[in-house]
């Protein structure tokens, strides 16, 4: 149960604490019989062929308990009980009347209810969790297309952004719970080159390359050779640079200088028109009650990530990590990689509860450039 259990409609007596008289045990989970073995030839003393006899031939053990698991926010108030018994329960549930559930009389008070007894347990977690990535090993065969042996990890193409290189936080917007948005790499006007026709779920860009008018700027051939690294970006579709859509689809057509661009469908339509827009680079995607790039004031997520040289020349495992690191300039001259993020739903220190916002990932990524 996600809210409550309720058992008002049964009678337990008017003091089922002290007397426990009546015992409905509605809820069993007492397991299976013993198992019978040869039962035509295990005759019982009673003269029944039940596999009893004195002499068992393979006979199997009883079954264990089954196991049901009931689950209540607060018990106290979440579990009803009958009219009949309830002031005698709440008495026993909160013996000192501080709103402080003893876990023990609980227990006593289900047993009436359940069979085998209950045993109530009190869930503790942890307001941080933490997943950490496999090892990328970005020098697959040794082959690369520059003279260098690993990648630039600070190349400006794709450096990674949206986190503070020093602590390894995702930057949040001091005026709102917003995640700072990416930086642009490309943007246009509603006329003249790099104008954008927009649709419901997507944008046609003509000559995206082209340095476009009123200040903006086009995007980079390295880019538009393999347009699939926006994929993850935004693309904002008006002048506001507020509202920003998903890319999930891109293909570029070199002898038209034409970008094609599909947005989420999740982010929902943009207005269809010619007008200004801009791209952001973007490599991960929060969400929190819905609330996309939503990452309140008293949570934080935390990315760092650690590199490593080969174990032993020709072995192509990776050898003794670095410590883990916040900036990945620090992974300079590393083969391979490996990247793990840390929530905490609790980053002043406030305390928190189950109400309290819990941000999700949709996505990340992590790139590098020779």
């Amino acid at each position: 149960s996600a809210s409550g259990l309720n058992l008002a409609g049964i009678d337990v007596g008017e003091d089922p604490v002290s007397l426990a008289d009546i015992r409905p045990e509605i809820g069993q989970a007492l397991g299976g019989r013993r198992g019978w073995a040869k039962s035509s030839q295990q005759m019982h003393s009673n003269g029944d062929n039940d596999g009893n006899s004195d002499f068992m031939v393979g006979r199997g053990g009883a079954g264990s308990n089954g196991i049901i698991q009931i689950h209540v926010p607060e018990p106290l108030v979440d579990i009803l009980f009958d009219d009949s018994g309830d002031g005698e329960i709440a008495a026993h549930l909160d013996p000192l009347g501080n709103g402080v559930l003893d876990l023990d009389n609980l227990e006593e008070v289900l047993d009436l209810f359940f069979e085998p007894r209950p045993v109530v347990l009190l869930p503790v977690f942890s307001p941080k969790s933490q997943f950490q990535s496999a090892w990328i090993d970005t020098g697959l065969a040794g082959l690369h297309l520059s003279d260098t042996d690993y990648p630039d990890f600070a190349h400006a193409l794709l450096s990674f952004q949206g986190t503070d290189t020093t602590t390894g936080l995702v930057l949040q917007d001091a005026g709102s719970d917003l995640v700072i948005p990416g930086a642009s790499i490309g943007a246009g006007a509603n006329t003249g080159p790099g104008r954008a026709q927009i649709t419901s779920f997507g944008a046609t860009i003509f000559q995206a390359s082209v340095a476009q008018n009123s200040g903006g700027a086009g995007i980079s051939q390295d880019l538009l050779r393999n347009p699939e690294l926006l994929l993850g970006y935004d693309l904002v579709p008006d002048d506001s640079l507020v509202n920003a859509f998903e890319v999930v689809g891109a293909s570029y057509n070199l002898s038209t200088d034409t970008l094609s661009l599909t947005t989420s469908s999740v982010d929902g339509p943009m207005i269809q028109a010619n007008i200004a827009w801009s791209l952001q680079e973007k490599f991960l995607r929060l969400q929190t009650q819905g609330k996309k790039d939503s990452l309140p004031d008293d949570t934080s997520l935390k990315f760092e990530m650690q590199g490593a040289d080969e174990s032993a020349p020709g072995a192509n495992t990776p050898g003794t990590p670095t410590a883990w690191l916040t900036d990945p300039a620090s992974l300079e001259g590393l083969r391979y990689v490996r990247y793990r993020l840390t929530f905490d739903m609790d980053a002043n220190g406030a305390g928190f509860d189950q109400d309290s916002p819990r941000p999700a990932l949709q996505y990340v990524k992590f790139p590098f450039v020779w």
